[in-house]
């Protein structure tokens, strides 16, 4: 599979756009923020993909499942793939070097692998990633990890720390995102359990 770029901008005559009010937190400095939604005659809407040019970027990618920005002014981007490898882009290119290689602790595939990878909000200081993958029985695990202290482009595997298991009574419907919310907390989907 191959990544993809749109190359055009969505333009204000897209969209209209209205604003709601976010749920902010009861104590801090943090206060509730306008958040504009576009919408078209009150119903929530995308952009035509017809007003987007894609352009591939990258490709040989096994099972790729989600990309994420580190927030580290770096602008690479780190493909997961679902087996339980995590690849760098930068630049165009891809590094032959993995940043994060679990596949020996990953069942996969169909809806199970890695499925998840947050940057710690201050990772620029702390070099700590958290993950979310099926192990291989098939049971959700959380884990910190952080990076290798001789080399800060890769992952030091023996530093996981497992922050929760939880057990997956069927192989679908795992879930899978993670992201930390502007209050500092790291959101986590985990599925419904499957059927």
């Amino acid at each position: 599979p191959n990544l993809w770029r749109n190359s055009a901008s969505v333009t204000p005559n897209s969209a209209q756009y209205m604003s709601t009010k976010t749920a902010g937190p009861t104590t801090g400095d943090l206060a509730p923020t306008d958040t504009p939604l576009p919408i078209t005659h009150g119903i929530i809407s995308f952009p035509d993909p017809k007003e987007f040019m894609w352009q591939n970027v990258a490709s040989g990618f096994q099972n790729p499942v989600g990309i994420v920005n580190a927030a580290d002014q770096s602008k690479r981007l780190f493909i997961l793939e679902q087996s339980g490898l995590v690849r760098v882009l930068e630049r165009g290119v891809v590094s032959e070097l993995p940043y994060l290689d679990i596949r020996s602790k990953v069942s996969c595939c169909g809806e199970r692998g890695l499925l998840g990878l947050a940057f710690h909000p201050e990772y620029i200081d702390n070099g700590t990633i958290f993950v979310n993958y099926t192990d291989v029985d098939g049971d959700t695990v959380i884990a910190r990890f952080s990076t290798a202290a001789d080399n800060p482009a890769q992952i030091d595997i023996l530093s996981e720390h497992i922050l929760l298991n939880i057990s997956q009574p069927y192989g679908n419907h795992n879930g899978g995102g993670m992201a930390f919310g502007p209050d500092g907390f790291l959101y986590i989907g985990l599925g419904d359990g499957g059927s």
